[in-house]
């Protein structure tokens, strides 16, 4: 009897730590739209979430596999719990891929193929995700503050402050095997047509060190961030200490002239944007003018490289004629004393038989 009441005990043991374990496994897929939320909206912005497409107004709650797009002079401000914001710029289509959440942990994965999103935040905890991906690379972070833009099959992961682990990406897959850790004032870039080569690690991801020009260029493109007074004081600090100028809600009296601030900041970096684009656009030109004009140029001297080897081909076969024909002529000049002296020795011959007297 004794025996049996310790076998249901165990029974009752073993069910038991079963339930737990199936409930920690449910709770680690538990969706939560309490972890992004909308703080400020500007121009034409949506989020659509299954078949409802709604414009966001501040306090909205975001929800897993919502697609969030901007459109030209547009913004959206998110807040990433009490622990950060999450700036997406204008004309940018990002999916939230996956947001879950357990009493211990968050998993964040934003994922956006073409436009820009800048994220700070502070420290997340220990078994936190938060990951911006795009077509070509996948950054994730703990604690920091960085942006992340893709445009035709290039992403690009600039960092201000403390480290972000890059990896590549190909065919929607993350390629955990390689990867990247990118410092504070530190870019990388990822270009689709190098992710094959990355990964038969016949190409390196380079990371290059920020210019102070590009370092100020972010830092003007998200200095009017409207703070929630309700973030931690812990993300308010690591926002000062890169520098950014951040407004807090209360200063904010007239949120007409902040949008206009932000429409003519909007403007001014577009119009910068495109300077940089035509820049580029005319450096690349004149690059590919210099290669057209090497390749001609290299083109030509292959040419007369050619030439000349023909011209000397043709000395050399005329000389070798030359020396033919002389060899020949000596030859035929020596045949010929050969001949002569014979026909005189044969004289001579026949003349000294010819005066032997008779016997």
């Amino acid at each position: 009897m004794l025996k049996q009441n310790k076998n249901v005990l165990i029974l009752c043991v073993i069910i038991s730590l079963f339930i737990a374990y199936s409930c920690k496994k449910e709770t680690q897929l538990t969706q939560d739209s309490s972890i992004l939320t909308v703080q400020t909206v500007l121009g034409d912005v949506t989020i659509q979430s299954g078949d409802v497409t709604a414009t966001p107004v501040a306090g909205y709650a975001i929800k897993e596999n919502s697609i969030i797009k901007t459109g030209k002079l547009s913004i959206i401000d998110i807040r990433y719990k009490d622990s950060g914001i999450i700036r997406i710029s204008e004309n940018t289509s990002m999916d939230v891929a996956r947001l879950l959440s357990t009493e211990n942990a968050d998993e964040t994965l934003l994922q956006m193929d073409e436009g820009k999103v800048f994220v700070t935040v502070s420290k997340l905890l220990k078994d936190s995700k938060l990951q911006v991906k795009t077509s070509t690379s996948v950054a994730a972070v703990r604690g920091t503050a960085f942006r992340v833009s893709s445009n035709k099959g290039i992403s690009r992961v600039d960092v201000l402050k403390g480290e972000v682990k890059v990896n590549p990406v190909k065919d929607d897959v993350i390629i955990e095997k390689i990867e990247k850790i990118v410092e504070p004032d530190k870019t990388v870039q990822i270009d689709q047509k190098d992710i094959t080569k990355i990964i038969e690690k016949k190409k390196e991801i380079e990371i290059v060190t920020l210019h102070k020009e590009e370092i100020a260029a972010i830092k003007e493109e998200v200095k009017l961030i409207k703070i929630d007074n309700t973030l931690n004081e812990e993300i308010k600090n690591e926002i000062k200490e890169i520098g950014i100028e951040i407004k807090p809600a209360e200063e904010i009296k007239d949120n007409k002239e902040y949008e206009t601030e932000l429409i003519e900041q909007l403007e001014k970096i577009r119009i910068g944007e495109e300077t940089k684009i035509k820049e580029k656009e005319i450096k690349d030109q004149k690059a590919a003018l210099e290669e057209e004009q090497k390749k001609e140029h290299k083109k030509k001297e292959e040419q007369l490289k050619a030439e000349r080897l023909r011209l000397q081909r043709m000395e050399d076969e005329q000389r070798e004629r030359t020396r033919i024909a002389d060899e020949q002529a000596k030859i035929a000049e020596e045949q010929e004393k050969q001949r002569v002296q014979k026909i005189e020795e044969k004289k001579k011959e026949e003349s000294r038989i010819k005066n032997i007297p008779n016997l």
